[in-house]
């Protein structure tokens, strides 16, 4: 049952992905604004349907710890899913991405349209002012933006780095940055078929206002409270 669980979870996620990119090649005519929506309604239903074929239940905490307007999302990363969570639970929401997704046919031209950020992690200080400049325009609409502070999947239980991305835009952006734990990873494997039945909890913590300055701390403020978080998730 988990094989044909697992297959239809997956086949369904990139069903719907290829079939979302065909229909929105018309779209790239229109404003950002329609792109936005699109990529909205696709990323929730891919999200969404590909839990309920594997037999996944989701948990959502803390919404209240939001803020309005424009902030940072900086979220824990275990598997491909919690990207289709984001880009579907936030309205007009812009992403952080490695530069090579752009290139991808189709797809990096709907990210573009959609005003998604990208880092070339390779290019030095002069990356880092065309990053933050990038991401300004983003912040200026109001729009929410999400990074994986760690840059890449993470296994469950694995130790891996804080990357200053998220520090120089909490720094420059000026904006509230709200940390999110999840447990994706249990029942979602990085880079694994298999799909196991179970729950995910995907829990928005207390925003960050302070210690725009110090780049040191707020990753440590930052890293202690995803870190614990996604700990005590896992445990359950």
């Amino acid at each position: 049952m988990i094989v044909l669980r697992s297959f239809l979870s997956n086949l369904s996620v990139y069903a719907i992905i290829a079939l979302g990119c065909i229909l929105a090649v018309p779209l790239l005519l229109f404003p950002e604004s329609v792109i936005l929506k699109h990529i909205q309604l696709v990323a929730k239903l891919s999200s969404s349907i590909s839990l309920r074929l594997a037999g996944i239940d989701l948990e959502i905490k803390g919404q209240d710890n939001i803020p309005k307007g424009a902030i940072i999302v900086a979220s824990k990363h275990e598997s491909l899913w919690e990207t289709q969570f984001l880009l579907g639970f936030f309205d007009n929401v812009s992403i952080v991405l490695k530069k090579e997704l752009f290139y991808i046919p189709i797809l990096g031209l709907i990210f573009k349209k959609a005003g998604y950020v990208f880092v070339d992690r390779n290019r030095g200080k002069y990356e880092a002012l065309r990053f933050i400049k990038q991401a300004k325009k983003v912040i200026s609409k109001s729009r929410p933006v999400v990074i994986f502070p760690q840059g890449s999947r993470i296994t469950p239980g694995e130790k891996a780095p804080y990357k200053s991305g998220v520090a120089i835009l909490y720094k420059y952006l000026k904006v509230p940055c709200v940390p999110v734990a999840l447990n994706s990873g249990k029942v979602w494997p990085r880079r694994k078929f298999f799909r196991y039945p179970g729950k995910i909890v995907v829990e928005f913590l207390d925003p960050i206002y302070d210690y725009q300055e110090d780049h040191e701390k707020f990753l440590l403020i930052l890293e202690e409270k995803i870190e614990t978080a996604t700990k005590n998730l896992l445990s359950l």
